[in-house]
């Protein structure tokens, strides 16, 4: 037993020194594809990081791009740096975030489900996401970590709701806010989300007038936990651009039809150091946007979107953003819809009903995050957005199979009792494992990880 277990350590231990020799193999492969500080919006931050050091952390931006990462950065700023030499430290600093962040996406699958599905969640994020955007100066990799943390701690805190995980939620969902300006609607879901619940024991005439307070008071303490945090930045907004939420993404650019309008319209107009000085019916909104568009024209923005990102992403030969996540996506959908009905056919509806509010939350989110993707892919088609939902996906693909596989029979082959979601999460890792090494041997020198 004594010789097993050593056998077992060995083998452990060269796998693991060969999975980060195949990660830093990657990192300095797209290291050297990231050469222009240029490209990407990575001068932008660097810029933001220089301005929040000349101000001790007092800089906040125009709007556009969110201070946590560019504050990050400027920690590790010196005025001695050229701006070359602070790019490659970025880098550098960035690739030491990838590293931390995955020790805390590794600690919480392990933690949370089976070893198996933890080892390929945690394969599939490292080597064929993680890695390509690792030397990169951008906020990707942080806010893609803060992003899912909120969402993963949001759809425990409905399952088995507390105080403390409510104060949680509210403080994470603030801190990926305060990365890129996209979590809100995410912690809007949440709060929405237990309308389910009161909706269910209303028909169940199980609902008590302390139990409203209560499920109230669960939805509404994030919402006041975040607005505490930030609520520095949005007056800050206030006072400077008129309004508490203020982003020139999604307040302006996202109601244009393309970058070049947006470029000759607010942006023209100043909208990043204040209110863009044009007439009301000029400046993009939803209003003027539906007034001016018709229901097929939005429609077929959403089809051209979806077609355009499936083709960049999964179809593409050689593509510079098939980065291989793309099948493992489709696998992990697959797996959660077969899990669903198969609890379906075992009459498990009574125990599917208990988590309609995380159904409703986890579907509602990925789709809402899907849809604006794709909605904003006219003025720029980049994946990024996309990418973001690839942690959530996988965290719900474990919690999912973790209340699916305790009801599932085993197979025996050959005399061994094989249980299948095991053995398929090895084979999905092997699969990934492979492409890790691939990716690493011919692909990382023509991947773009700044898209």
């Amino acid at each position: 037993m004594t010789y097993k277990r050593g056998a077992l350590l060995v083998i452990a231990t060269f796998a693991f020194v060969l999975a980060l020799l195949i990660y830093f193999h990657i990192v300095g492969a797209q290291s050297q594809v990231n050469s222009d500080m240029r490209a990407s919006d990575q001068f932008a931050y660097l810029t933001f990081a220089q301005r929040a050091y000349d101000s001790s952390l007092h800089y906040t931006g125009k709007r556009n791009r969110m201070p946590l990462f560019p504050w990050i950065q400027a920690v590790f700023y010196s005025p001695e740096l050229s701006d070359e030499a602070f790019f490659q430290q970025g880098k550098r600093v960035n690739t030491v975030i990838s590293v931390i962040c995955l020790v805390a996406v590794g600690l919480a699958f392990f933690a949370r489900f089976s070893k198996a599905l933890a080892l390929y969640s945690l394969t599939v994020a490292a080597f064929l996401l993680y890695a390509l955007k690792a030397p990169w100066f951008q906020a990707e990799i942080l806010f893609y970590t803060l992003f899912w943390l909120s969402f993963a701690l949001a759809l425990e805190c409905i399952r088995a709701p507390s105080w403390k995980k409510s104060v949680g939620v509210g403080a994470l969902f603030a801190w990926a806010h305060f990365t890129k300006a996209s979590a809100l609607p995410g912690l809007l879901l949440y709060s929405v989300s237990f309308a389910v619940l009161l909706t269910r024991r209303l028909y169940k005439r199980d609902l008590r007038r302390a139990d409203v307070w209560t499920v109230l008071a669960w939805a509404t303490t994030p919402i006041v936990v975040f607005v505490i945090l930030l609520f520095p930045y949005f007056s800050e907004s206030k006072a400077r651009y008129g309004q508490y939420l203020y982003n020139v993404n999604t307040t302006f650019y996202m109601w244009n039809d393309t970058w070049k309008q947006a470029k000759h319209n607010t942006y023209a107009a100043g909208d990043r150091e204040g209110w863009p000085d044009l007439p009301a019916e000029e400046i993009p909104s939803l209003q003027n946007y539906l007034s001016t568009h018709s229901a097929r024209h939005i429609v077929d923005r959403f089809r051209d979107g979806a077609r355009a990102f499936f083709h960049a992403v999964c179809v593409k030969p050689e593509g510079e953003y098939r980065y291989g996540v793309c099948g493992h996506s489709v696998a992990a959908l697959v797996i959660i819809v077969a899990s669903v009905v198969a609890m379906l056919r075992q009459n498990r509806r009574a125990a599917l009903a208990t988590d309609l509010q995380a159904a409703f939350f986890a579907t509602s989110f990925l789709g809402a995050y899907l849809l604006a993707a794709l909605w904003y892919h006219p003025i720029a088609l980049t994946p990024r957005i996309l990418f973001s939902l690839i942690l959530p996906l996988f965290w719900i693909l474990g919690v999912v199979e973790g209340a699916a596989c305790s009801h599932r029979r085993s197979l025996v082959i050959a005399g061994r009792v094989v249980k299948p979601a095991p053995a398929a999460f090895s084979l999905l890792t092997a699969i990934a494992a492979y492409q890790a090494i691939e990716l690493a041997a011919f692909r990382a020198e023509t991947i773009y990880g700044g898209g």
